[in-house]
């Protein structure tokens, strides 16, 4: 979900955001659900009622829902099941 509307929101929820801080935001769009996600999609706003946001402004943190580890999550997995990639 690539759109300046989401964008924003990280910017607002994250004081501030890159384009390598947006990828790790998307990414925990997608780690929180597929009702959340669709939330965010459907209306960005919607976000300042998760409770992750909630608690990261209540304690003036920047990190709520920006997951890097969400992005290597597949090639975890594979790892995982196919063994250590000097075996393939």
């Amino acid at each position: 979900m690539y759109r300046w509307d989401v964008w924003a929101a990280a910017y607002l929820i994250g004081g501030g955001c890159s384009d390598d801080s947006f990828m790790d935001f998307r990414a925990g769009l997608i780690a929180l659900g597929r009702d959340w996600y669709e939330r965010a999609a459907a209306c960005p706003d919607s976000l300042a009622e998760h409770p992750a946001v909630i608690a990261a402004a209540e304690a003036q943190e920047d990190e709520a829902v920006f997951y890097e580890d969400v992005n290597y999550a597949a090639s975890g997995a594979f790892k995982r099941i196919a063994g250590d990639e000097e075996d393939l």
